[in-house]
């Protein structure tokens, strides 16, 4: 789909707890900026919404991760 504005950002962090223990936290934005990104238009020439973008792609999802490794 051209136009579309996704912007995905991921950051992570690594703690040494011990000699052989390492805890990894992570998180995942997807969509970032958190713009709209509308979907195609209405092309039905009978309908009342003709040409109109009533709906838009999915907003913007956070997911957070914890990992221990030993």
């Amino acid at each position: 789909m051209p136009g579309l504005n996704l912007w995905d950002l991921s950051l992570r962090k690594q703690f040494i707890l011990k000699e052989n223990m390492k805890l990894r936290f992570e998180a995942n934005m997807f969509n970032f900026l958190n713009h709209a990104n509308f979907r195609d238009p209405d092309t039905s020439p009978s309908s009342s919404s003709y040409g109109a973008c009533s709906t838009a792609g999915p907003s913007r999802n956070i997911q957070f991760g914890l990992k221990l490794n030993f």
